[in-house]
């Protein structure tokens, strides 16, 4: 969750209002909104994720032992029909017989693939563990809990007590095989940093990463970076701190594989806030002087990339403007266009080796003229500014 500015007590912003020629600004009742500002402004390129919801095929090994496979005297057949010595037959076919671990099969045999007096149907998944299938049961699955080379099989048994094995079909299950690595093993909290896929199994349509946070996301298989960050708890503003483990699966038609550690990163805690300035010209209460309002912003801890202002002024006549995100004078006559034109994001500056600046479009005249400056640190502290003049020269 990110923090509203509107609920610290900051300098004034909003209702920029004019009394006997005098601007006054109320207390600060809204304040920018931290959402969706640090996922969109980090400057790191990072692929577009789909849907970050982990899908429900992603296979997770049975830890139970195996169930030992019955002996053939276990299953009973229907009473015998005398003279029929005629062992059943029949067919099945699997899904898949290459599956990565995590994956599931699924064993199809229609009533048209055994003999019309087929009593009863039993499979031996190769792995010690056997599934009964009921009368009516064309489809089951089965997710194995370990690699290896499995023979499938089904036993078959007629109502005259014939008993006949249908040939095996092998599944094989493996780990899939990748490489990939962090770019960094320790950053501060909401720090950028990309796992780095620098190969992945042969088929692999999909990519799943487990951001350690809550937040799964699926991509496009690709060789490359996909890049996140580490903050806050799912739906809290809990930050995170300490060595967080990420996880990452592949998928292909027979679904995801089971998760595979990514790789291990030590999160670590910033509580600092930025260091935010505006530069006070030399002659302030001079038009020309504010034509470029410049400041600075530093920080000790995951940085501050950029800072967002909100620039106001009136005139001699009392008209209210202020400056929109697009850098445009746009004139209001309330809080709530005040806040709705300009306030809510401000005009976002980029800062270069801690310095920042902003031209100002051409309009100013004499009256009042306000700059409110706030910076948020890439771990969501914040520190705000503002400076307040009234012009008589131009």
């Amino acid at each position: 969750m990110k923090p509203r500015l509107a609920a610290l007590t900051a300098a004034a912003l909003s209702g920029v209002l004019v009394a006997t020629g005098v601007v006054r600004t109320t207390p600060a009742s809204a304040v920018p909104v931290r959402a969706n500002v640090l996922a969109d402004e980090s400057g790191e390129p990072s692929p577009e994720p789909s849907d970050s919801v982990a899908p429900s095929d992603i296979g997770t090994p049975s830890s139970s032992a195996p169930e030992p496979e019955p002996e053939p005297s276990s299953v009973s057949p229907a009473p015998s029909v005398p003279g029929d010595v005629t062992p059943p037959t029949g067919t099945f076919r699997l899904s898949a017989t290459a599956l990565w671990l995590g994956q599931t099969v699924r064993f199809d045999q229609r009533a048209a693939d055994v003999s019309p007096d087929t009593a009863t149907r039993v499979i031996h998944w190769g792995d010690g563990t056997t599934t009964a299938l009921s009368a009516g049961t064309a489809t089951v699955t089965r997710q194995y809990g370990r690699t290896g080379s499995f023979p499938v099989t089904v036993v078959l048994t007629d109502r005259a007590g014939n008993r006949s094995t249908i040939a095996a079909k092998t599944v094989r299950v493996s780990t899939p095989a990748g490489k990939w690595a962090l770019s960094r093993t320790k950053v501060y909290q909401g720090v950028p940093f990309a796992v780095n896929v620098s190969s992945m199994p042969s088929g692999t349509t999909r990519i799943l990463i487990d951001w350690s946070n809550g937040k799964v996301v699926q991509y496009a298989a690709r060789k490359g970076a996909f890049t996140g960050d580490i903050l806050y708890r799912p739906g809290t503003d809990t930050r995170i701190s300490g060595v967080q483990t990420l996880r990452i699966s592949f998928g292909n038609a027979n679904g995801f594989s089971t998760y595979q550690t990514a790789g291990r990163i030590t999160v670590l805690a910033d509580r600092t806030k930025p260091t935010l300035t505006i530069t006070k010209p030399s002659s302030p209460t001079r038009i020309a002087s504010w034509r470029t309002v410049r400041g600075t912003v530093t920080d000790k801890g995951s940085g501050a990339p950029y800072v967002r202002l909100t620039v106001a002024r009136s005139t001699s006549a009392g008209k209210l403007y202020c400056l929109t995100p697009a850098r445009k004078w746009k004139r209001f006559a309330n809080d709530a266009q005040f806040w709705s034109y300009c306030a809510e994001k401000g005009v976002r500056v980029t800062a270069s080796q801690g310095r920042w600046s902003l031209k100002v479009p051409a309009g100013t005249t004499k009256g009042q003229f306000l700059v409110y400056a706030w910076a948020w640190d890439r771990s969501d502290n914040l520190t705000q500014k503002s400076r307040q003049v009234t012009l008589t020269r131009k």
